[in-house]
């Protein structure tokens, strides 16, 4: 009689798959938060980019007696890809604006928004 030599079984066999499947599950979300974390990040810097863009116009506008400075501001900001939130011409010839930036990630809610102000640089600004 030939005798057959039986190799045992393992009781783990399939834990290494399941350690490998936590592992890749592990570094995809750490992947997916560092790639939102840097959409953010550009997404503020896009919106601060715009609002400053923005305000100088609307204060360009004001230097240039432009009756709506605000509408200006709105221009370029949109030209920029943001929203005007709010303007406001101040009477020493300040403006203030903030703009909102729409769709920086994929969930609802998480718009960015950015203010700037720009205009005379003192008390008696020079004209000319």
């Amino acid at each position: 009689m030939s005798r057959q030599r039986r190799h045992p079984v393992p009781r783990d066999t399939g834990a290494a798959t399941v350690w490998v499947l936590v592992l890749a599950v592990l570094l995809a979300s750490a992947g997916g938060l560092v790639l939102a974390l840097g959409a953010v990040s550009a997404g503020r810097y896009r919106a601060a980019t715009a609002a400053d863009q923005a305000a100088l116009a609307a204060a360009a506008a004001q230097v240039r007696a432009d009756p709506d400075p605000c509408a200006a501001a709105g221009r370029v900001s949109a030209a920029g890809g943001a929203s005007l939130v709010a303007c406001t011409v101040r009477a020493d010839g300040v403006v203030d604006v903030t703009v909102r930036l729409s769709r920086v990630l994929p969930w609802p809610g998480l718009d960015v928004r950015a203010r700037s102000r720009a205009g005379p640089s003192g008390p008696s600004a020079p004209s000319g």
